[in-house]
């Protein structure tokens, strides 16, 4: 493999406040290099959304645009894989040449050949969506962040696994919002403008359980505004998830917790975006509806917690607690929303 580069190159990444997902996870590790970038994500990532299906899993995400091509913090490039294949000798070699040039990767790999993916590694073909930001050439590895072990971070593969990984990867049988190779590097931004206005209609849909007819245009996902009947929005996600503890218990839906991390990472955000309203002189009375605020991440947190306690253990008698703590954060959450609308100026 001729790799020609520096020994060693790492770029900066910053640890994101939200990690349901890499989708949010990677690109905020790149955006907050800029720390003003935070302003984008508290203008747009209040809404939720879940798939109705239930039969397979329960899927619950932020409803925002795609990071990487609107965060005004970062520069895209979306490539072809044939075309990388065609122009490099190797993933590899295409990998450091984008990393030399300060560009961080975003594609999808076969995790069937990377050893930190414990449950997939040399068990199962399953196409996960990886980070690269580094490489040692000496150590021959690539620095990357996914899930691995069930939980968002770092690790380190090997030039050989990543030649694997990336040749096997067969994306027929998946959603590839990607549809390539996607590059960003963190650039400069004036000044960004905060608009109260759009945060406040935003909550609003929340509430209504709309979605503002957002679309692709929008920088939104093509295949959420596609089929839009098959998902649900803003406070129904909360009768969704009591409908998939129900199945859950009666042994019609398969184990799924990344719906309670969502949740967490919404109401640390939802904190994180009223502590700004409120220093920035955009809500009133906002250290009250923060007290009430900390109480339903409390609360999501514990969800979380009796959800994790379920799957390992096998015993469905909570789960009648956890429905009724669904509906108890729903309730609150209703009530701390309708105060930032009237508090909001």
């Amino acid at each position: 493999m001729n790799i020609k580069s520096e020994k060693k190159k790492i770029l900066k990444t910053i640890y994101p406040p939200i990690t349901s997902y890499p989708t949010h996870a990677n690109i905020l590790s790149t955006a907050l290099i800029n720390d003003e970038s935070i302003i984008w994500f508290y203008d747009y990532y209040i809404q939720l959304f879940a798939g109705k299906d239930l039969s397979e899993n329960c899927y619950v995400d932020f409803f925002a645009p795609i990071a990487w091509k609107c965060c005004p913090w970062i520069h895209y490039q979306r490539i072809n894989r044939e075309f990388i294949e065609n122009k490099w000798s190797s993933i590899c070699e295409f990998l450091v040449d984008s990393i030399d040039s300060g560009y961080y990767a975003f594609l999808y790999l076969n995790q069937f050949y990377i050893s930190d993916f414990p449950w997939a590694y040399q068990s199962k073909n399953f196409m996960h969506d990886t980070y690269v930001f580094g490489y040692d050439a000496q150590e021959e590895v690539f620095y990357t962040a996914d899930f691995y072990k069930h939980k968002y971070g770092h690790a380190k593969v090997n030039f050989t696994e990543m030649e694997k990984a990336f040749s096997t990867t067969n994306l027929s049988n998946i959603n590839d919002f990607l549809q390539g190779i996607v590059l960003v590097a963190p650039v400069k931004y004036e000044k960004y403008n905060f608009n109260i206005k759009r945060t406040i209609s935003f909550i609003n849909d929340f509430l209504n359980s709309e979605t503002g007819l957002k679309s692709y245009t929008d920088g939104y996902r093509h295949d959420v505004e596609q089929n839009s009947t098959e998902f649900c929005f803003g406070m129904d996600v909360y009768k969704l998830l009591e409908d998939f503890l129900t199945l859950l218990s009666c042994g019609n839906s398969c184990k799924d917790y990344r719906p309670f991390n969502v949740l967490v990472d919404h109401k640390t955000l939802m904190l994180m975006r009223i502590e700004y309203l409120g220093v920035n002189g955009y809500l009133k009375n906002w250290k009250n509806i923060y007290m009430k605020y900390e109480v339903i991440r409390k609360n999501t947190i514990t969800l979380h917690n009796i959800i994790l306690k379920i799957f390992v253990s096998g015993n469905m008698g909570k789960i009648e607690n956890a429905i009724n703590l669904i509906r108890q954060i729903a309730v609150d959450e209703k009530v701390a929303l309708e105060m930032i609308i009237e508090n909001s100026s």
